[in-house]
């Protein structure tokens, strides 16, 4: 950051060692999932907070969902208010922490999720996602398309009532 530069709301300085590092404001999202214990609530949690430390973000606001769910963003009320608070531009912080690509739901749109991120990404707030590197696969940008197709296809199998939506018909 330049001497002209602005510091963004949310920035704090922080002690570390002999200079002062400038530690950035941060949200996390949880979404619980039963489904492996790698989702747990709390296992995402404890993940999210050490990354924060270790790379130098205070988590300043937290959202988080415990199921059950369908595959509509409804089911999901704090995912529901972070995303309204981003649009609307109504933060604080500079970057979102998620345990990994997957937790922005499982939708019967493979491109529902994408569209998520990149509403922080126009609002300027970088997302990062959290999750050691032995639950990541090599090539993470590839992988995060492969979770978000994966999440969709699993959004379509009948489970809890949740239908994909009907292709609408041709006039």
């Amino acid at each position: 950051m330049t001497g002209n530069a602005k510091k963004r709301q949310g920035d704090t300085q922080a002690e570390s060692g002999p200079k002062r590092k400038r530690r950035v404001s941060a949200a996390m999202y949880v979404r619980a999932s039963d489904s492996q214990p790698q989702y747990s609530y709390e296992h995402q949690t404890e993940v999210i907070r050490a990354y924060a430390e270790e790379h130098g973000f205070r988590i300043v606001a937290e959202f988080g969902d415990r199921g059950p769910y369908n595959s509509h963003v409804g089911s999901h009320p704090d995912l529901g208010r972070l995303l309204a608070q981003v649009v609307r531009g109504r933060v604080t912080y500079r970057a979102l922490l998620v345990y990994d690509v997957s937790r922005w739901g499982l939708f019967f749109e493979t491109n529902e999720s994408a569209h998520f991120e990149f509403l922080f990404r126009i609002a300027r707030i970088a997302v990062h996602y959290c999750a050691p590197p032995s639950d990541r696969p090599t090539g993470e940008a590839t992988a995060e398309v492969i979770r978000r197709c994966t999440a969709g296809e699993l959004s379509r199998r009948p489970r809890g009532g949740a239908r994909p939506p009907k292709p609408k018909e041709a006039s």
